[in-house]
């Protein structure tokens, strides 16, 4: 057959005539590396196909599997110059056209969408070779495409799965932050009915005690109603420093800061241990960020004063270029972090990963026992 000559890729020359043969449809009297090369193409399980550019655009070669992957023939392709583009998805017609007409342009494989016969898309991934003739000019393309439906259909479905997995999170994270709003407004709503209904009662309670007290009674009554007072007030200083925790005023008139200060200067009164504040933040967190940086510390303290049986505790609230670092160590009596689990929900632990989530966050908890216990919390400038 008159044309290019074809033996082994890259071998190619051009005839004075400029058309283009390929190496399996010529005789017998090919050498006998282009013969295995003609094998390979026939029995390649891939689309082998040449395409030539000019003259006259049309496919030269087209290996027998296309009828398998696309339900066309090679004669229809041969018939059919633009028959890649007709058989294309539409939405891929016009890049089918152009990889076939301007082929430099497509240094990486193409993924083209065929349809075939039977109505079904299938995945094609087109490895391009231009062919030049001894001007340098494109005079045809040979093309490897290869069928990755099921590769892209696997992509596919773990996209989905992965995207699922992601809205499965975002709900997640959504619900814990509406239980989290929720939890701070009964919260507040608690403190102000302790502080306006119960802590009234008892400090009004007290005061008849002490009017009591006064009056003439015998030394064991007036004994008696002095340690029911001290007990009433006691019970009432406690009932305020947990309204404080509860929703502190000072969070929102005076911003996390001294909020914490004022938590660490309970601690330190209430259990003679040394409380130790070091801020190095110049700007107070929008809301949402402060709310929960300033929940976190209180749940580490608490830990600390329940169960570390420590002498020093240190708060640390840094800020950085993209967040806020907030650091709650304790030199106490530690736990075996291999035994986690163990007392996860006694401390609290996975509540303040999972507080620290919704803020877009991470809490990291180390420890060992007898070194104390350090608490890292790392959140975003804005919450998610």
């Amino acid at each position: 057959m008159p044309g290019i000559h074809v033996g082994m890729p890259g071998e190619m020359t051009v005839t004075a005539t400029n058309e283009i043969a390929w190496a399996s449809r010529v005789d017998e009297s090919v050498a006998p590396g282009e013969r295995r090369f003609a094998l390979l193409a026939e029995n390649a399980s891939d689309v082998v196909y040449l395409y030539r550019v000019q003259p006259d655009p049309g496919f030269v070669y087209v290996s027998p599997s296309a009828t398998r992957i696309t339900g066309r023939s090679p004669d229809e392709h041969y018939a059919d110059p633009d028959l890649l583009a007709h058989m294309a998805h539409p939405h891929d017609q016009d890049l089918a056209a152009a990889m076939l007409l301007t082929p430099t342009a497509f240094p990486e494989p193409v993924m083209i969408r065929l349809i075939h016969t039977n109505g079904e898309i299938v995945w094609t991934e087109h490895h391009i070779e231009p062919i030049v003739d001894q001007a340098s000019k494109v005079v045809a393309v040979e093309v490897v495409a290869r069928d990755v439906t099921e590769r892209v259909t696997a992509e596919n479905e773990l996209w989905r799965t992965v995207m699922t997995l992601r809205r499965s999170e975002e709900e997640r994270r959504r619900l814990l932050h509406l239980l989290v709003q929720a939890e701070e407004r009964e919260r507040a709503r608690l403190s102000a009915d302790l502080h306006d209904d119960t802590i009234q009662v008892l400090a009004a309670a007290a005061t008849r005690l002490d009017v009591l007290r006064r009056t003439p009674l015998v030394d064991w009554a007036r004994d008696e109603v002095g340690g029911i007072q001290n007990a009433i007030q006691e019970a009432g200083d406690r009932l305020r420093s947990l309204t404080f925790e509860l929703s502190p005023a000072s969070l929102e008139r005076e911003g996390l800061v001294a909020a914490l200060q004022g938590s660490v200067d309970r601690l330190e009164q209430e259990t003679r241990m040394e409380c130790v504040l070091e801020a190095r933040i110049d700007e107070e967190p929008d809301s949402d960020v402060r709310v929960g940086l300033h929940r976190l510390a209180l749940e580490a303290l608490a830990n600390v004063r329940k169960h570390a049986a420590a002498t020093c505790a240190r708060i640390l609230l840094d800020q950085h270029d993209v967040g806020y670092l907030l650091r709650v160590e304790d030199d106490g009596s530690g736990f075996d972090q291999e035994k986690e689990e163990e007392v996860a929900a006694h401390l609290g632990l996975q509540g303040m990963r999972e507080r620290a989530e919704i803020l877009g966050g991470r809490c990291e908890i180390r420890s060992s026992p007898g070194a104390g216990t350090t608490v890292d919390v790392w959140v975003p400038h804005q919450a998610p």
